[in-house]
């Protein structure tokens, strides 16, 4: 029986590789897309390929249609998208640049329509599902960080529409919405705001494992019939 093949955007980050990690020790091999970080996708094919483990890594520019199409045609078989790949803006609304609005549209609207678009026959085939890695501010909308808020709410639309056109394909499409995540996302807050912060949350920061647990679970069959769904990880940060 062959192992199912996930493709993974963004998967050099933190929470990316720990996605990897994730659906890899649950039986996937994997496609490891990286948009600069080259050395640390081949590292991560390395650590896949040992024991009979399947792992390819594929380089494309987000901002670059030609670059999602490239990828998309090396894509033999695909049971499960990960749509995690993204960028921030930490800008006033009034303040943001039209460079930067196109940089958040491209990678986290464009990119993924297209995707979805040239990958939907096989995901027909397979049967397969689909996760996006949104954020909490998709759906209360964060200061300063406006458009990327909007970004990641017009996400969640697009999982949701899709959801009930491929419903019937067979193909599941959810979305997890992390909160505070520690990563490198977050180095531009100082001490005493990084305080606040985890102050404010129950369960405090939340890790990268804490966004792949929810997303292998929404992946897998343990959740074949859950589909135009939202799963918040915020650990109780309302």
């Amino acid at each position: 029986m062959r192992r199912k093949w996930a493709l993974v955007t963004g998967a050099t980050g933190a929470i990316g590789e720990a996605i990897a990690d994730k659906l890899f020790a649950e039986g996937y091999s994997l496609y490891l897309h990286y948009a600069t970080q080259r050395e640390k996708a081949i590292d991560m094919v390395e650590k896949y390929t040992k024991d009979d483990g399947e792992a390819i890594a594929l380089r494309a520019d987000f901002t670059k249609p030609e670059e999602v199409y490239q990828l998309t045609r090396a894509l033999f078989a695909v049971d499960t998208v990960v749509h995690n790949a993204g960028v921030s803006s930490i800008q006033l609304a009034q303040d943001v640049t039209e460079l930067e609005m196109d940089n958040l549209f491209a990678t986290h609207i464009r990119q993924p329509i297209l995707l979805m678009k040239e990958v939907a026959p096989k995901l027909f085939r397979s049967k397969g599902s689909v996760v996006f890695v949104s954020s909490v501010w998709g759906l209360r909308g964060a200061a300063t960080e406006s458009v990327y808020s909007a970004c990641k709410g017009a996400q969640l639309a697009y999982m949701k529409s899709v959801a009930k056109e491929w419903g019937p394909m067979g193909v599941r499409v959810n979305a997890v919405a992390p909160g505070f995540i520690d990563t490198s996302m977050n180095d531009h807050l100082t001490g005493e705001e990084r305080t606040y912060l985890e102050e404010s949350i129950p369960f405090g920061a939340g890790l990268p494992e804490d966004v792949a647990g929810a997303v292998a679970l929404l992946a897998g069959q343990r959740s074949a019939y859950v589909t135009g769904q939202t799963m918040i990880l915020d650990g109780g940060w309302q």
